[in-house]
């Protein structure tokens, strides 16, 4: 394909963007022009034919980020034409969809205040600074507070007097466009000046074909951002759909460079293999293989970009692997084909090292393009060119300072970016001046100044996580030279400091960008490094930290590896260390500059326990034993003291006690409404609110912390029950509350709270049902279990078919077994989504937290492909600011959980001292539920009929069950015909209600199976009745049928005497058994030594021990933890049904022999009747058997016999 750059919009976009970029300064008019012409260019997606092709993932991404920076830069144009008045909407929709943006913030409050709106303009101000607190854990940009400050002095540089004067926001509310200590990205390209000469050197030298090319050049030259922002965007540039192209993979090699690979490659694909373990492992052509696997045809060339390429030699160990991998990328250099090319950067002062390998070394010396220091002239627009389109100037002086103080020094470069950002949040109206940079003492002062200011702002606790922290983020190559080393986020988490001052160090060092933060390429969780390394060699005190410590490091480099191998073998005893090399680390471990981390101590402990136990044999073999026994004792108590000296450390607490007030803590990244719940906490009921945001935070440590110092309330994620668990029994005095855990606790101070999903739900199925034009609607749960998620699936139900009884609702599960990774994959809910969307469903409700941001995706990849507009439904939070930009105009409305209630409710009682749980349940009547409707989709009219059904809930005039239909006859409908037995559906139909338990009654793709429905199936065919099943909990089940809302409960319902009072019985369908329970080892044989029992609730054993037993104390508890109530010492014994009981307890007594039969409702005497009736015929003429021994292998439940 050749196309002139007119005939191509995208290209003629970036031209206009740029032009008017240039323009601002001088015409604003003009540029809104030319914005105006560019954004015209947009109609929908750009290559919308190829929206699903990776080769064009990285380009869509930078057109998207471009547009969105062209509509601020028309804000900017519009602002200085001095027509804030016409930007009020359009700025305040864009910082709705984007609120993290900064630049729009400031454009809004400066439109605002120019409106004569500075009360609106301050409360912007306000609303962002809680939202990036909340949901980023920091604080606005120095340029923003800025404007606040300005607005409320009535700065008068904020209403410009003529047209021409310099917009304040066109430098303080833009984000810098200076990187600090950050290598430029590909995204950066826009702002990426001065390096125009070497970066056409190394793309000729890619055109005429050229293999390999090593970017060789000392630290802090900027061979990194030569690279990604100025090569890689010009490779592209040469890519146009349906003609040669370029499919670019970026890698770092780090410790596992294979995987590294793999990970880049697979990133980088079209169209291809999951895996590439096949090629990678196919020797010295591993890296040709897996380059080729993953082109689409012919056309296509690879680019392998290996940054950092001295990693391969500094954090590879096994130097066979740092061989395979110099010898593989020959191998695919030197393919006949050519298909492959390799661009590289490597550190000068490791220059040597791959020229140590022959054959690569002779192939490196041809390749090298050495960087060289920028000219003056180059330094100038490396400050000019960014600062200009930022819409700020530097002082002429100033400039003449920093070149003459760059050139010629070594190493300058990173400084020089890192004192022009300092600079640009200096500024004083819209100017980089000298005096500020005198103050900043120059540009070797302006890293080194502000990273000692940040460290002498800690308190000594956080002085002692930083020097931890910064020790961790450096590797050693030998005793003279290191380099920084990207750490992932569970080896600083588990660091022996107090983890509340840990995050506040990296916070804070984060935000003047001395760190940097990212996340593994092959893993995806989160990883942390020092912005350059110029950092390690500039800061004096990190310089002399790393000086004094630097053998330590070396041997904590050595430890590290181990440890590695030791995880990857599986725990391998053979690999734990031994010998010298053991005793060295016992004896440095006490003193080392950098402390041990619970895996690296977990090593040596499991080491030293080996030696310990190899001795002993040793010991015995030579019958020496009380000898060496207290050799051994003596070395045992060494490591214990080196143990407790780690453990006091990390005990330690900065959290001042006081007393005053009552403390109440969270622990939680779930939803902003929680957060605001605790500040309004705060605000309403005056308690001391601490907020903790993983993931940079060890859950289990913090909550440590917080209950040590006196935190009278945690409050805790559900995907952190068990550690919460864990935390309740250590800290009794401390109360643990968790939203959404289905199960009791044995720890009385572990406090659940629940939601109605059913009554939220209904609110989505009248929206569903409403906006629907096929007809049937969809479901996407998590997993298919029951719980929570068939409660949402019942409300919906029942919302859907308020509105039209004809409907169908069709459920799809993103895993089909329960996994709290079902919660969190969005591909997989976007592929379980689009399923339904292809079968020709237009709405799709979810219950699957983060997984339901796949079902947006969905939406709009199936409306892409027949037009046919489709709709996403959100549910626990407003999921529309949680969506990508490009699916929103899909999402309907979202379903929320109001966490922000259970902050106020457990604060509430907390205060009250009536905070006893177990479970509080909230409804929609206690503010439990509600919808949100962020994007403005719902149809007109809509709105006004969901609050009207939320207040019809609300005071019970309707009544939203939690019992999932399904079956034949599931559509919600009642038979108008008269019903003989007088049935709650009318007509014949026989509704029945399970609890869904093997091999009782299950569920399977919408049928229901097991010896419960089997039996009920012939009954009905003996009564000419048809069955539509119901789903509902045991306790649920036999209210529904007491209340007349159920016909039947099919469940395994012993017959008491207080049972036999509130409903009916069919006749007996299974024996039954009830015992007395202990631990293993108990002396307890007989109820008669019992003072206190543990039951599930509303179950037979519970019946009989308030009946028969009523002198014992009971600790009802539902859910898998009676043995936990017996192992804590809450009960002596576990009363209940035998086949109940789990397999840690052993039965020391039988109770109670009892009969099990179906449930009816008390108003159907004849129904009784007919099912007794019909049931002892099935039992006479063997119908009963048959179905008995089609679901059981023995005779143990039978009645018959």
């Amino acid at each position: 394909l050749a196309a002139e750059p007119s005939q191509v919009d995208y290209l003629r976009f970036e031209e206009a963007v740029a032009t008017a970029r240039a323009a601002l300064s001088n015409d604003a008019a003009r540029a809104r022009d030319l914005l105006d012409d560019a954004l015209g260019l947009w109609h929908g997606e750009p290559f919308a034919e190829f929206t699903y092709e990776d080769f064009l993932r990285n380009d869509l991404d930078r057109l998207r980020e471009l547009r969105l920076d062209a509509e601020e830069l028309r804000f900017e144009a519009v602002l200085r034409e001095g027509q804030p008045g016409e930007l009020l909407t359009d700025l305040e929709v864009f910082v709705r969809e984007h609120p993290y943006r900064e630049r729009p913030v400031g454009q809004l409050m400066v439109a605002l205040y120019r409106s004569g709106r500075q009360a609106e303009a301050l409360r912007v101000y306000e609303r962002h600074r809680r939202t990036v607190a909340d949901e980023l854990g920091i604080d606005p940009s120095p340029d923003l507070a800025r404007i606040e400050e300005q607005i409320l002095l009535h700065d008068p540089t904020l209403v410009p007097s003529g047209r021409d004067r310099p917009s304040l926001l066109s430098a303080q509310s833009q984000a810098n466009p200076f990187k600090g200590l950050h290598a430029f990205g590909e995204a950066d390209e826009a702002t990426f000046f001065g390096r125009d000469t070497l970066v056409a050197e190394l793309l000729r030298r890619i055109d005429q074909g050229e293999r390999l090319i090593a970017v060789v050049g000392p630290s802090g030259s900027g061979k990194s951002s030569v690279v990604k922002a100025g090569v890689i965007p010009g490779i592209r540039k040469r890519s146009l759909p349906g003609g040669n192209r370029w499919i670019v993979a970026e890698m770092v090699p780090g410790a596992h460079p294979f995987t590294e690979l793999e990970a880049a490659l697979l990133r980088a694909q079209l169209d291809g293999p999951d895996s590439l373990a096949d090629q990678l492992a196919s020797g010295d052509t591993a890296i040709l293989r897996a380059g080729l696997r993953v082109l689409p045809d012919a056309h296509a060339r690879l680019l392998l970009v290996i940054d950092q390429f001295e990693e391969l030699f500094t954090l590879v160990e096994d130097r066979d692997q740092q061989q395979r991998f110099l010898e593989a990328l020959l191998v695919a250099l030197d393919d006949p084909h050519g298909r492959i090319a390799v661009v590289l950067t490597l550190r000068a002062d490791f220059y040597d090292r791959p020229l140590l390998h022959p054959q690569f070394g002779r192939r490196l010396g041809d390749a090298v393009v050495n960087v060289t220091p920028m000219s003056t002239a180059e330094l100038e627009e490396a400050a000019f060119r960014p600062a200009a389109e930022a819409g700020v100037q530097l002082e002429p002086r100033l400039l003449a300072r920093l070149l003459a103080d760059v050139v010629g020094e070594p190493g300058a470069l990173p400084m020089f970016q890192y004192t022009l950002t300092e600079l640009f949040e200096r500024q004083h109206g819209g100017m980089l001046l000298e005096s500020t940079y005198d103050k900043m003492s120059g540009l070797r002062g302006a890293i080194t100044n502000r990273a000692e200011e940040l460290y002498e702002e800690l308190d000594p606790a956080e002085q002692t996580a930083a020097g931890q922290l910064f020790l961790r983020l450096v590797a050693m190559s030998d005793e003279e030279t290191w380099s920084r080393r990207r750490v992932k986020a569970s080896e600083i988490l588990s660091l022996d400091v107090d983890v509340i001052a840990l995050q506040s160090v990296i916070n804070r060092f984060g935000a003047h960008r001395l760190l940097f933060f990212d996340r593994d390429k092959v893993t995806g969780s989160p990883t942390l490094e020092v912005g350059h390394e110029a950092l390690l060699y500039e800061w004096p005190r990190l310089e002399e930290w790393i000086i004094r410590a630097r053998r330590d490091l070396l041997r904590h480099a050595a430890l590290r590896g181990a440890v590695d191998e030791w995880e990857r073998s599986g725990r391998d005893p053979g690999y734990l260390l031994t010998g010298t090399r053991l005793a060295e680390t016992e004896a440095s471990s006490a003193t080392a500059s950098i402390h041990l981390n619970a895996r690296e101590l977990e090593y040596v402990q499991a080491s030293s326990a080996a030696r310990d136990a190899a001795e002993e044999v040793e010991e015995q073999r030579l019958a020496s034993e009380a000898r060496l026994a207290g050799s051994a004792k003596r070395r045992l108590w060494a490591l214990v003291a080196v143990v407790a000296a780690v453990a006091a450390i990390a005990l330690a607490t900065v959290l001042a006690t006081g007393g005053d007030p009552v403390r109440v803590a969270l622990i939680h990244d779930n939803d902003d409404l929680i957060g605001r719940g605790l500040d309004e906490a705060a605000r309403r009921y005056g308690i001391e609110p601490v907020s903790i945001t993983p993931p940079w935070v060890s859950v289990e440590s913090v909550g440590d912390e917080l209950a040590k110092s006196g935190t009278e309330l945690v409050i805790m994620s559900p995907f952190d029950a068990g550690t919460a668990e864990d935390l309740a029994a250590r800290h009794p005095d401390t109360k643990f509350v968790v939203p959404f855990d289905p199960f009791d606790s044995v720890a009385p101070n572990y406090i659940r709270y629940t939601f109605a999903h059913e009554q939220g739900s209904y609110l989505a199925g009248i929206a569903a049902a409403t906006v629907s034009e096929s007809k049937v609607v969809g479901f996407m749960g998590a997993y298919d279990f029951f719980g929570d998620i068939h409660q949402s699936l019942a409300g919906f139900q029942q919302g859907v078919w308020s509105v039209d009884p004809s409907f169908e609702v069709a459920p799809a599960y993103v895993s089909p077994n329960p996994s709290d990774a079902a919660f969190d994959d969005v591909d997989a809910g976007h592929r379980t989504a689009l399923e339904l969307y292809e079968a020709g469903i237009d709405v799709v409700y979810h219950h699957a937290e983060r997984s339901g941001l796949g079902v947006l995706s969905a939406a709009r990849s199936a409306t892409a492909v027949d037009g046919r507009h489709r709709w996403a439904i959100g549910s626990y939070s407003d999921q529309y600011f949680e969506a990508n930009a490009d699916d929103r105009d899909h999402m309907l409305m979202s379903v929320i959980r109001r966490l922000d209630t259970v902050v106020l409710d457990a604060t509430q009682r907390l205060l009250a001292d009536e905070l006893t749980g177990p479970v509080y349940h909230l409804t929609m009547a206690d503010g439990g539920l509600g919808y949100v409707d962020s994007g403005g989709k719902l149809p007109a009219g809509l709105a006004d009929v969901l609050d009207e059904a939320m207040s019809s809930i609300s005071d019970g005039s309707t009544v939203v069950t939690a019992q999932r239909a399904f079956g034949p006859t599931s559509n919600g409908q009642t038979d108008p015909t008269d019903s003989r037995f007088g049935l709650v559906g009318g007509g014949n139909s026989l509704t029945v209600a399970i609890t869904p338990f093997s091999p009782f009654a299950e569920e399977r793709d919408g049928v229901v199976l097991g010896f419960f429905p089997d039996l009920l199936e012939e009954v009905a065919n003996r009564l000419a009745l048809q069955v539509s099943y119901l789903e509902a909990p045991f306790p649920e089940l036999l209210e529904g049928v007491e209340e007349g809302s159920l016909d039947v409960g099919a469940c395994d319902c012993d017959i008491t005497p207080e049972r036999l009072e509130r409903f009916l019985f069919a006749s007996p369908v299974l024996k039954s058994t009830i015992g007395l329970a202990v631990l293993p080892g108990s002396p307890i044989s007989s109820i008669d030594q019992v003072a206190t029992v543990t039951v599930s609730p509303a179950s037979s054993g519970d019946e009989l021990i308030r009946t028969e037993y009523p002198d014992l104390a009971i600790e009802v508890a539902s859910g898998p933890v009676h043995p936990g109530i017996l192992e804590r010492g809450q009960a002596d014994a576990w009363v209940g049904d035998v086949d109940d009981f789990a397999p840690e307890v052993e039965v020391v007594q039988i109770l109670q022999e009892t009969l099990q039969a179906f449930t009816v409702n008390p108003e159907l005497t004849e129904l009784a009747a007919a099912l007794q009736d019909t049931m002892n015929d099935m039992i006479a003429d063997g119908t009963y058997g048959e179905i008995y021994e089609r679901w059981f292998d023995d005779d143990t439940y039978r009645v018959d016999r």
